[in-house]
């Protein structure tokens, strides 16, 4: 099993290795952590996007219109924290400034 892991896991990595490090390297040896971030960063979002509309298809598909709502609301919160971090920490930095009174 652990044989089967490696045997999969290694050239994956240097795969992945390989794709990133173009562009990771691209802006030069100060900023490869940054690129390697906004290359995941990306990723990430698309991703995030694909799952949700395979998702919504699924509930609409199946006429679980109820459930849609639900799973909209969900996406829209997780979306905002995916999509736009610093913008939804910033709302929520000033609705606990508001609510607080600091």
């Amino acid at each position: 099993m652990l044989r089967l892991i490696t045997t999969r896991a290694l050239p994956a990595s240097l795969t992945l290795l390989l794709l990133t490090a173009p562009s990771a390297l691209a802006a030069g040896g100060d900023q490869i952590g940054q690129n390697i971030g906004h290359l995941f960063g990306s990723w990430a979002k698309s991703i995030f996007l694909g799952v949700c509309a395979v998702a919504a298809l699924v509930f609409v598909v199946n006429r679980r219109f109820q459930e849609l709502a639900i799973f909209v609301v969900i996406a829209f919160v997780v979306g905002g924290f995916v999509i736009a971090p610093t913008a939804v920490a910033g709302t929520i930095h000033d609705v606990w400034k508001t609510v607080t009174g600091k």
